[in-house]
């Protein structure tokens, strides 16, 4: 009988927990999506999408656009190809460039390296795509953090923005210059597309400011995410404003991006 209690008492606990959580998800969602439409980030990458802005790269004509026509639900002949992590390790040529470079933010700071290890899986297989090689953990290092990649171990951040307090340590994403800051992944997206000579498109990527969050948060990968969902609920303000500093900062060079890919 004790037992029947206690497991009742327990999903009454859980439905609870999962519905405040849910009301105070959508209560962030709502205040962040209102202002982040209303962000000059935001507009800009509006008017480089409706055509408004005139670009100064002058690429070489696209041969393959079987993505492009699939994104807009377009007739295709066929499925478009392409591979998540498309550029990696099992590739014996990424390994040789990998271990050249020293580290993999080495790599990812290096155009050179990025153009390079974008084209291989190209060069190699008839795929319909090139992805950018990069990481969505730049944008932390935009932001003024150290973050490591360790070998068989994955990110890491050494000094996580533990509570509100270590927040002063972030750029405010306003504040940030980013041709300075990520000037490298700009270059090696003109580079690359250069080298692609128009044989397929280039994809680029950036986070979601949650799974940034949670990382900053977290110092690293999580199976819970307890420390970042602890923010939504002791810090409500403050994760918002977090929030906020990282969706700037992936919308800056997304914005830049835009140029340089286009």
């Amino acid at each position: 009988m004790t037992s029947i209690v206690g497991n009742e008492l327990n999903r009454r606990w859980l439905t609870r927990n999962l519905q405040l959580q849910r009301q105070l998800h959508c209560e962030l969602t709502s205040k962040w999506c209102t202002s982040l439409l209303a962000s000059p980030a935001v507009q800009r990458l509006i008017v480089l999408h409706t055509g408004d802005v005139t670009h100064t790269h002058s690429f070489p004509a696209l041969k393959n656009d079987l993505l492009l026509r699939a994104a807009r639900g377009e007739y295709t002949e066929r499925v478009p190809i392409w591979l998540h992590r498309q550029a990696g390790r099992y590739l014996p040529e990424y390994l040789r460039e990998s271990k050249a470079a020293g580290d993999f933010f080495s790599m990812c700071r290096d155009p050179e390296r990025v153009k390079t290890v974008t084209l291989q899986p190209i060069d190699r297989y008839p795929l319909d795509a090139a992805i950018i090689f990069s990481d969505i953990l730049v944008i932390p290092q935009a932001l003024g953090l150290e973050v490591q990649m360790k070998p068989g171990g994955g990110p890491s951040l050494p000094k996580p923005v533990i509570d509100p307090s270590h927040m002063a340590r972030l750029t405010p994403s306003d504040k940030i210059d980013v041709n300075e800051r990520l000037g490298y992944v700009f270059s090696a997206i003109t580079l690359t597309r250069h080298a692609l000579n128009g044989r397929v498109p280039l994809i680029g990527f950036a986070g979601a400011p949650w799974t940034i969050m949670c990382y900053v948060v977290e110092g690293g990968g999580a199976k819970s995410y307890n420390k970042a969902k602890a923010w939504l609920y002791k810090h409500p303000k403050d994760a918002h404003e977090l929030l906020q500093r990282i969706t700037g900062s992936c919308l800056s060079g997304l914005s830049v991006s835009s140029v340089c890919e286009s």
